[in-house]
């Protein structure tokens, strides 16, 4: 099966295997090398805490043959690639116009990963001006360094809360949570629904079925990964407070949220500044 290889901005894109102007010959994705820091309390002591392990980007090369009806052909490709791999270095410096990235599907499983450039060049064999030119074909290596990972098709993850179980395609959510059924302000994702190795950016989207007269202008998240929602008690009602002595009980009302309240009364205020000579922290 072939492999699927090639350069894309999204408007431009140039096949790197396309069995007509170009032939991939070799192409090994290589992976991240690690830069680590270790702890060692004492000089004369073996080993040590690794606390910090990080990835860096990767360089690697690809070799392809160029295929052309005359040599000015084969040359329009390689300036097409160099023209891409030059936009991908003058994005990093200024963010100015459009990503590049290398998409490779390997066998033509049908999944397509890519990886963003971030500079690159293209390099002509020794022997380009002898019998490579005279068939009107040449042999190059294209190197680039990319990010140190790929990325794969956007997937849609199933949510769950009080308003349904493992849903695609939206899930209400409140902007409060209490006791009422369905009012969750969280969805909850099974951790086998998601895939790959490293974190991800995630896209998230709202839309307001309430009242779409009325704007939203603000969102907080938060990303609770180290618990389950259902069980995470991260809004604490007033009405739920540790009784004290001589507290009064929650009132039953209606109006407010979960259906009660609970008021706190207290009589003067007193104020003490501390004794001169005492010990603080100040200076």
């Amino acid at each position: 099966m072939a492999h699927t290889l090639r350069l894309t901005d999204y408007t431009t894109t140039i096949n790197l295997n396309d069995f007509t102007s170009t032939r991939l010959i070799k192409y090994t994705p290589q992976s991240p090398n690690l830069s680590t820091v270790d702890l060692t309390p004492e000089s004369l002591r073996d080993g040590g805490e690794r606390i910090v392990t990080t990835r860096r980007n990767v360089t690697e090369s690809a070799e392809i043959i160029i295929i052309g009806s005359t040599m000015d052909a084969v040359r329009s490709i390689v300036r097409q690639i160099e023209a891409l791999l030059r936009q991908a270095e003058e994005y990093q410096k200024r963010h100015v116009g459009a990503r590049v990235y290398v998409e490779l599907d390997p066998g033509a499983s049908g999944t397509v990963y890519r990886s963003e450039i971030l500079s690159g060049k293209v390099e002509w064999p020794d022997d380009t001006l002898s019998m490579w030119w005279a068939n009107r074909k040449t042999r190059v290596v294209i190197a680039w360094t990319r990010r140190y990972y790929w990325e794969g098709p956007e997937i849609e993850l199933p949510l769950t809360n009080g308003n349904g179980t493992n849903v695609t395609g939206g899930l209400t959510v409140y902007n409060h949570d209490d006791g009422d059924a369905g009012h969750d302000n969280y969805v909850q994702i099974a951790g086998a629904d998601v895939g790959g190795v490293i974190p991800a950016p995630a896209k998230i989207r709202t839309l307001n079925t309430y009242n779409s007269s009325a704007r939203s202008a603000q969102f907080f998240v938060a990303h609770n990964a180290f618990s389950t929602p259902t069980s995470f008690a991260h809004i604490l009602e007033a009405e739920n407070r540790n009784y004290v002595a001589g507290g009064a009980a929650p009132t039953a009302d209606t109006s407010s949220s979960g259906g009660y309240r609970q008021g706190i009364s207290w009589a003067g205020f007193q104020s003490t500044l501390p004794a001169r000579g005492a010990t603080t922290y100040l200076p």
